[in-house]
């Protein structure tokens, strides 16, 4: 078992459920889920999808 912790750039979605191996268009507009994008891009390529709760809130915690 492999016992090492990874970080992962988070990507909250709002009004949309996504699952394993689905192949999907994201909008994205806010500047941290830009950020967050362009994170991944840069590293392994891997990304943390949550669907966000309450999807009014603009800034997630």
């Amino acid at each position: 078992m492999n016992s090492e912790i990874k970080s992962l750039p988070l990507l909250p979605l709002r009004g949309i459920l996504v699952f394993p191996y689905m192949v999907i268009h994201l909008d994205v507009g806010r500047e941290k889920s830009v950020q967050a994008i362009e994170e991944a891009m840069v590293q392994d390529r891997i990304i943390f999808l949550a669907t966000q709760k309450e999807a009014q809130t603009d800034e997630p915690l």
